[in-house]
């Protein structure tokens, strides 16, 4: 109760809410609910890394981001035979959770923008060099929310948020990177 009070009472001031679920206990569904609901009211994006097997809980968010073997297990499949059956997964989850947005990170494979509207967006991976993969998944949603909410469109934030993770993998343990790191890899890519 108090984190979402202390959620919802801040969220006025802020462009984008990343709800980045561990399924530890802080966010209870009733508590995704509820911020869920009052950032829609706001007209906030709701940007969620997800971990529950029960998608349902993550309705009315403004993009989900799943690994490919998050999606393959809501989808009730071992494993995706191609990337139209990943598409065809991922476009399922838009209507059935009011969602804009679905974002399946693919690891090596870089990761698939799906969009109500739009053709699916296959972005190959940016890593050179495999170090960790620690903090991966954290880096692209941190990465995709913030460029979204500076105004640039949800395609490109994509493709940013997939070099922001080919940097970070390319690291030992969980890893900061900067503006710079971004900067440098857009110009040398």
């Amino acid at each position: 109760e108090r984190v979402c009070q202390i959620a919802i009472e801040e969220l006025p001031n802020y462009q984008a809410l990343i709800l980045s679920d561990y399924g530890k206990g802080v966010l209870q569904p009733s508590t995704i609910r509820t911020l869920i609901d009052q950032a829609n009211t706001l007209n906030i994006p709701v940007f969620i890394d997800p971990k529950h097997r029960d998608f349902s809980i993550y309705s009315g968010a403004f993009l989900l981001s799943p690994n490919l073997n998050e999606l393959a297990v809501v989808s009730g499949v071992e494993s995706f035979e191609n990337e139209s059956a990943i598409v065809g997964a991922a476009r399922t989850l838009l209507p059935t959770h009011q969602l804009q947005y679905v974002l399946v990170t693919r690891g090596k494979d870089g990761m698939t923008l799906v969009g109500a509207d739009s053709e699916a967006l296959h972005i190959p991976a940016q890593a050179r060099e495999v170090f960790d993969v620690s903090g991966a998944g954290d880096t692209v949603i941190a990465t995709l929310a913030t460029a979204y909410s500076c105004g640039i469109g949800i395609e490109n934030a994509a493709r940013i948020a997939n070099i922001a993770a080919g940097i970070v993998v390319g690291r030992l343990g969980t890893a900061t990177i900067y503006r710079t790191d971004i900067k440098t890899a857009l110009f040398t890519h």
